[in-house]
């Protein structure tokens, strides 16, 4: 499990995840799960609904892309929270999907 902190003042912020290409997401609510294929590999939960999933796009900020190679670009998806940070800060966790032996 990681628990990472934005700590400080009042302001709004972005907290960005770019995928690999060929992995996918379910979303439940505040809840992402990372998927490669049917697997889950990954929950993320952010501090409330407001993310945005999208892969490609043409305009900064619009969606994901990665590059395997020079001169080359796959569409893949990037997981984005945007909001508010008050004094207390706020707090995104992932954990690890562990497979059933």
């Amino acid at each position: 499990v990681v628990s990472d902190q934005l700590l400080g003042g009042r302001r709004v912020a972005e907290i960005v995840f770019q995928l690999a290409a060929g992995l996918g997401t379910d979303r439940d609510e505040n809840t992402v799960t990372v998927l490669r294929g049917d697997e889950p590999l990954i929950a993320m939960r952010f501090p409330d609904a407001a993310v945005d999933i999208r892969a490609g796009g043409d305009a900064p900020g619009q969606g994901g892309w990665v590059s395997p190679r020079f001169g080359v670009r796959q569409p893949a998806e990037r997981i984005a929270w945007r909001g508010e940070v008050g004094e207390d800060g706020i707090e995104i966790h992932l954990a690890a999907i562990r497979r059933p032996l």
